[in-house]
């Protein structure tokens, strides 16, 4: 009896060890795959978020084409028609500066833009012929009647500019819509990785469960079943009935005493 004790007390503390193992593997897998699904979550939440200060970029090169446009349309206008502008030209002139310098911080900020050799020349274009441009506006801005014309050299400046403009907002805006694509691209690679892993990990915690079962029937539940059909054809009296499981764990511990029991009965 004295020696049966230890295995009979290592009986429980055997299977709660397997089926504890079992537990804390599926937990760790799904600890594992919901650790890189944050990661990944994380992500594309900051791809979305350059994505977000990219069109910021875009709409600033919309802003500063606008003013640039409309600043030579005035000047064309009072050119031509001789008729003072009702828009304050310097101060149209300061919030395109104003923008100008506001633009280039945004990229100054970014200490990895790509694209960035390719943004400066169109903005340097903006820059000089935004300079260039306030000589000709204040004397027509400080005339009460714009009767001082431009040069022919001057009002032709102007005209190249205002065909050169759509020109050069399409320059400033490309490589940030390339830059655009460039990220929603990435951020589609990370959404498949999450749906792949979903897929993987939903996959793998099935395959674990289904292999799990059918350990815990072949190895506890049917010697299980045929210890308590024993036990049941003893306690009908049938005392021959013995149990053959050859096998060194605790079932085939808790067998073997089955076994010795009955034959002591016997």
């Amino acid at each position: 009896m004295t020696d049966q004790q230890p295995s009979s007390s290592r009986f429980p503390i055997s299977i709660s060890r397997r089926l504890s193992l079992i537990i804390a593997g599926c937990g760790a897998a799904y600890l594992v795959g919901g650790g890189i699904t944050v990661v990944l979550s994380l992500n594309i939440s900051r791809l979305h978020r350059l994505v977000d200060e990219e069109r910021v970029h875009i709409d600033a090169a919309e802003d500063i084409s606008l003013l640039l446009h409309q600043l030579v349309f005035e000047i064309q206008h009072v050119q031509f028609t001789g008729v003072r502008s009702k828009t304050n030209l310097l101060k149209l002139h300061d919030k395109l500066t104003t923008a100008l310098r506001k633009f280039h911080q945004y990229h100054s900020e970014e200490e990895q833009l790509r694209g960035k050799q390719e943004i400066h020349p169109t903005l340097a274009w903006f820059e000089e012929n935004v300079g260039r441009l306030l000589p000709m506006v204040m004397p027509v801005q400080a005339q009460a009647a714009p009767t001082a014309r431009l040069s022919a050299a001057e009002l032709q400046y102007v005209v190249d500019i205002a065909h050169q403009l759509p020109d050069r907002f399409r320059d400033l805006g490309a490589v940030h819509e390339a830059r655009i694509t460039r990220l929603l691209e990435s951020s589609r690679e990370y959404e498949r990785a999450v749906i792949i892993l979903f897929i993987l990990t939903v996959g793998a915690g099935c395959l674990l469960v289904l292999v799990a079962w059918r350990r815990f029937h072949r190895v506890i539940a049917i010697p299980v079943r045929s210890l308590a059909a024993a036990a049941g054809g003893v306690a009908e009296g049938r005392l021959d009935d013995r149990v053959t499981l050859r096998r060194r764990d605790a079932i085939g511990e808790l067998a073997g005493a089955f076994n010795a029991l009955a034959e002591r009965l016997q």
